[in-house]
This record gives C-alpha cells, sequence and structure tokens, in this order.
C-alpha cells in the first residue's frame, strides 16, 4: 500500500502555463504518469502539455498506474486514465492495470482494443515472466530475468525508464523487432536488478556527489548479469581489455574489468 501526503502539494499544483512550448519544442520525448491526472490543476496542465507536446511532434508516452486512494472511485480513476489514449504513442501497463482500462486480463485482445486509439506500442509487463508486447500489429513476449526479490517498488518505472533511455535513440518508423526485443531484454534487465534491492529510489539512486556512467554487466558470452556498475573513473567508451584491473559492483562483486561486456545506460545510476 502507498501512503501521499500530496493536498495543495507542489506535483497537483502545477498549471499548464509553467510549462512552456519552449521545452516541449526541445523534448523528442514526453512522457507522463495517471498519478497527475488526480485532481487539477496539474491534471489540466498534463494534458494541455501532452496536446501541445504532440503537434510540436514529440513522441509521448504514458505510464497509467492506479493508486485506488488517490480517486474519488474506482469509475472516476479508469475514465480519466483512459482519457489520454488517443495521443499517446508509446503506452506501458502492467498485467494489472490492464483488465482495469480493456475488460481483460487476455494480452493479445487487451493490447489489441487499446491500439485500437493509435497507441503504435505497448508494453504489458508481467512481472517476474517479463513482458509482452504489441508493435502494430506484430506481438511477442520477452522473458523476464530471475531475481531474488527484495522489494517490486519501482520496477515498473525502471523498466519503463530503461527502455526510453534506448528507444529516445530510435525511430518507431525504423524500429526493427530485433532491435526492440533487445531493448526489452535490457529493460527487463534493469527491473530484476531494482527488485532484488529495497526501496523504490534507493534501489535506483544517484549520488550526485559520485556520478558517473552507469553499465549493466555481464560476464563475457554468459546470460548472467554480474551487476550495476559506476565508470566514475573512466571515460565513457573506455576499452575495458586496455583499462583491466579489477571492479566491484554495488552488491560488492568482484570482477576483472577484461573479462566483462559493458552496456552503458544513464537513467539508472547507484551508489558503490
Amino acid at each position: 500500500d502507498f501512503s501521499f501526503y500530496r493536498s495543495a502539494n507542489a506535483d497537483v499544483m502545477l498549471c499548464k502555463e509553467e510549462i512552456p512550448d519552449k521545452a516541449l519544442k526541445a523534448a523528442k520525448i514526453v512522457h507522463f504518469g495517471s498519478v497527475s491526472l488526480t485532481a487539477d490543476p496539474s491534471r489540466t496542465a498534463t494534458l494541455d502539455a501532452v496536446t501541445r507536446a504532440k503537434k510540436l511532434g514529440a513522441v509521448i508516452t504514458y505510464d497509467p498506474n492506479y493508486r485506488a486512494n488517490l480517486w474519488k472511485n474506482k469509475e472516476d480513476a479508469i475514465a480519466q486514465m483512459k482519457a489520454p489514449l488517443p495521443l499517446v504513442d508509446i503506452l506501458k501497463v502492467s498485467d494489472e492495470e490492464l483488465p482495469l482500462i480493456t475488460g481483460t486480463t487476455d494480452c493479445e485482445s487487451g493490447t489489441a482494443q487499446l491500439a485500437q486509439n493509435g497507441i503504435r506500442l505497448i508494453f504489458v509487463t508481467l512481472g517476474a515472466n517479463g513482458v509482452f508486447y504489441r508493435f502494430g500489429d506484430k506481438t511477442g513476449h520477452v522473458v523476464g530475468v530471475p531475481c531474488k526479490v527484495g522489494d517490486t517498488n519501482g520496477a515498473g518505472d525502471t523498466f519503463f525508464g530503461a527502455a526510453l533511455s534506448k528507444l529516445c535513440k530510435e525511430e518507431l518508423d525504423t524500429l526493427t523487432v530485433d532491435k526492440l526485443e533487445s531493448i526489452l531484454a535490457f529493460a527487463n534487465e534493469a527491473a530484476s536488478i531494482t527488485t532484488s534491492r529495497h526501496g523504490a529510489i534507493p534501489a535506483t539512486t544517484w549520488d550526485s556527489h559520485n556520478p558517473g556512467v552507469l553499465a549493466l554487466v555481464r560476464k563475457r558470452g554468459e546470460e548472467t548479469l554480474v551487476g550495476l556498475f559506476n565508470f566514475t573513473e573512466y571515460p565513457a567508451g573506455a576499452s575495458l581489455d586496455a583499462l583491466g584491473g579489477e571492479y566491484h559492483t554495488s552488491e560488492g562483486t568482484s570482477v576483472w574489468l577484461a573479462d566483462v561486456e559493458l552496456e552503458p545506460y544513464q537513467a539508472l545510476l547507484v551508489r558503490r
């Protein structure tokens, strides 16, 4: 269960005048969630910004999260969560929210229904079972990454953030299924690591006093994920074979740099 302390606080007091066109013009992706739709003026501000961003050519991404104690009733929540769907290009829902906004637990039929709103790419996160996707008329499933669960809070946000960190470098018109599935495998790995730690924010924390390039690290030629690294000392793209030496993950795992493969990912930074 979640407790929210937000009566007349900043997140619900955002006004549309505070979101300038200049910022929206500069964005390739404009992302929002349904928590900002629970009350005005933030609801009006969010929908106005998304509408303007869509007209300005941004990719609109949306993550509806149902938090019962933020809404007057379930019916109002469903109506407000569904309202922005025609504006959305990329949607992520969980297997709990899918039946809430479509009336079915079936991923095939549920996402087909959602796609009728013009949504080009849809993810249904399935917890430990990974993710189902619909990309136009193509559907598929990418398996999850096993882990010892510490806390599932933040897993969905980590998944979507990881996916968008890759998708922002792609164009939906030219994105291939193979590329999409590699992105989703990456996002599943990131979510698995977050799930293995306690807390939502602490599990995905950037130490502002020790910033660096984060990487997901695996032993060369193996599927098992070793851990998350913050390569503060080394420039992005540095040759690991040239660097050599021992490095420690945030969990204390020790590996030789020359024996790993890196995938830089700057949205999810952790303390060493």
